[in-house]
């Protein structure tokens, strides 16, 4: 079967915005340069603007597409408590797979915290837009079966946000100091995370 007409395009971009993330995580928005970049992703500097703009665009492009794959997962773990089953079998397993989420696109998260680090905190915007209103849904959602406070659900629903971005930043030496386990680390930090969550959020 041929591939779609606009699949080079696709990948290209995506290679684009792979290579991007990581230069940018680790040299800040000044401190990666277009040419690395492309250097990086195997094109030439006239792809990133031909696809960007330039390195502002593409910066800015780095984090819409890891907050929109976060607003999708979001809404799937929205629906998935709205639609009834055991509650505490869906935060459980989501709290896992959020975290296997996270160690797949350190690169992007660590472009995050940087740039909240930056700014000093989460833009104003993705606070009002994807941040605030999943904490009182699914806050809303959890209260009427959680021993705890819908204020106290809100916060613990945060500390699990800053736990699991700290855990995926973790490098494979340091998850061995940390579980005493020299093998499926990640595996332990999931189901750990998965536990706490339960009797965190009081369920």
């Amino acid at each position: 079967m041929a591939r779609p007409a606009n699949a080079n395009a696709q990948e290209t971009r995506g290679r684009i915005l792979d290579a991007a993330s990581i230069l940018f995580a680790e040299h800040g928005r000044a401190g990666a340069s277009v040419r690395a970049i492309a250097q990086a992703a195997g094109v030439n500097g006239a792809m990133v603007s031909h696809y960007f703009g330039g390195k502002d665009g593409l910066y800015a492009d780095c984090l819409d597409s890891l907050y929109a794959e976060l607003a999708t997962g979001q809404t799937v773990f929205i629906d998935s408590l709205a639609a009834g089953g055991s509650i505490p079998d869906i935060v459980e397993r989501t709290v896992r797979e959020a975290y296997g989420f996270a160690r797949e696109k350190r690169g992007l998260i660590r472009l995050i915290m940087r740039h909240v680090l930056d700014q000093g905190e989460v833009d104003p915007e993705r606070q009002q837009h994807l941040l605030f209103p999943f904490l009182e849904q699914v806050s809303d959602l959890l209260a009427p079966v959680s021993t705890q406070s819908k204020a106290d659900i809100r916060l613990t629903l945060q500390s699990l946000i800053f736990l699991n971005v700290r855990y995926s930043l973790s490098s494979d030496d340091e998850l061995r100091l940390i579980t005493g386990v020299d093998e499926d680390m990640d595996q332990r930090v999931g189901e750990h995370l998965g536990q706490l969550a339960l009797v965190s959020l009081g369920l």
